[in-house]
């Protein structure tokens, strides 16, 4: 006869108890749940279609090396820093257009479509966009930016606070021309000015 009052023990087809090997559910700052494998998808599709975004995988580096899928692709430097970021799971995004930055902000604009971005926003002028990352980092917040030639320019003062601050952002610079001729080809001067 069975206690009621003690757990009834779930055994598989040969009589062997079932015990759960699930590990503790982690959470990052956020409070997002953490997984080190992908998850399992059970029949259908799920009811929440951002469901995937909320989540952040922990891997190793020997998994990356040796055990990941590879697949091989083209893709432009945009399209890899969308990557990054969707990967990278940022709570806020703010950049101003400029050539040829845009793109990848309006890529990272759909990852905010998507939900993996939690707040995206276009700024005024590129030092405020600067410092409104660095306000962000102060907050504790995950931060990304782009920028390009001009625009890295003009915020360079807010920039060159972030390190004396120690605060962490990370930014995309791409090159093009600043000044004389004035073009969007590749250029690597401003580049000069942050080192």
């Amino acid at each position: 006869m069975s206690n009621p009052l003690e757990p009834e023990v779930k055994t598989n087809p040969q009589g062997d108890p079932i015990t759960s090997v699930e590990p503790e559910q982690k959470t990052n700052p956020q409070g997002d749940p953490i997984t080190s494998a992908a998850p399992i998808k059970v029949g259908g599709s799920s009811k929440d279609p951002h469901e995937g975004a909320k989540k952040q995988r922990v891997v190793t580096p020997e998994y990356m090396f040796f055990e990941a899928p590879r697949k091989r692709e083209f893709i432009t430097g945009s399209e890899a820093a969308k990557e990054a970021v969707r990967r990278s799971n940022v709570d806020f995004s703010v950049a101003y257009p400029i050539t040829p930055q845009s793109e990848t902000m309006q890529l990272i604009g759909v990852l905010y479509g998507e939900g993996y971005v939690k707040e995206y926003y276009r700024g005024e002028e590129e030092y405020g966009v600067m410092s409104a990352i660095a306000g962000g980092s102060r907050a504790g917040v995950r931060c990304f930016t782009a920028t390009a030639g001009p625009g890295t320019l003009r915020g360079i003062e807010p920039i060159a606070s972030w390190p004396g601050h120690r605060l962490p952002a990370v930014a995309m610079f791409t090159c093009r021309v600043v000044n004389a001729p004035l073009a969007i080809q590749p250029d690597n001067i401003e580049i000069s000015y942050l080192l």
